[in-house]
């Protein structure tokens, strides 16, 4: 009996998929009301950690995007921006192993990039989207008709659930070309 904690981790809105089995019991976006500002990030980010903690207060494994600096130039973004994601998932992953210490057992932490979950496939972050995006469609395509009714139209809450299935061997990536239609 495994419970197994697929995350999208977020300053805003984190994604999270709740596994039992290999079994999807529930998917979610969890947000935050702690303010941030550039001198808070680290209360925000266990704040978030605490949220995501109240919505599963246990896992033997968690699974998190570890984020992709892509190089100067070609990140859409600013990849300073990507702290805050890994402090997130750092933290989830010490509220958990911390429970889990406290019982003597041990647990599981994997921590992909998007690269080595997705390769490459693109994801929609338009709302109303993520389920008809390339990545949203194979992600709904390794669900059975129970479990897609669990997932919401939301990108992070999609990643959060393709996370899970990845990590239960469920969901192999595919190589994705420039130009390519899929």
């Amino acid at each position: 009996m495994t419970t197994l904690l697929g995350l999208d981790p977020s300053l805003s809105s984190s994604g999270v998929a709740l596994f039992y089995n290999g079994v999807l019991l529930a998917a979610a976006r969890i947000t935050c009301r702690t303010a941030i500002t550039d001198h808070n990030i680290g209360v925000r980010c266990l704040a978030m950690a605490d949220r995501i903690r109240d919505w599963c207060p246990g896992a033997d494994r968690i699974v998190w995007e570890w984020p992709q600096i892509y190089g100067v130039g070609k990140s859409k973004s600013d990849p300073n921006k990507l702290l805050g994601l890994v402090a997130i998932g750092t933290a989830v992953a010490a509220r958990f192993q911390a429970a889990r210490y406290a019982q003597g057992r041990e647990m599981s932490i994997t921590t992909p990039t998007p690269r080595e979950w997705t390769g490459g496939l693109p994801k929609s972050t338009k709302p109303g989207e993520a389920l008809t995006s390339q990545r949203g469609r194979r992600v709904l395509s390794k669900l059975s008709e129970e479990e897609r009714l669990l997932v919401p139209d939301q990108h992070d809450v999609v990643d959060a659930v393709g996370l899970g299935l990845w990590a239960l061997d469920r969901f192999e990536p595919v190589r994705v070309f420039p130009g390519a239609t899929r």
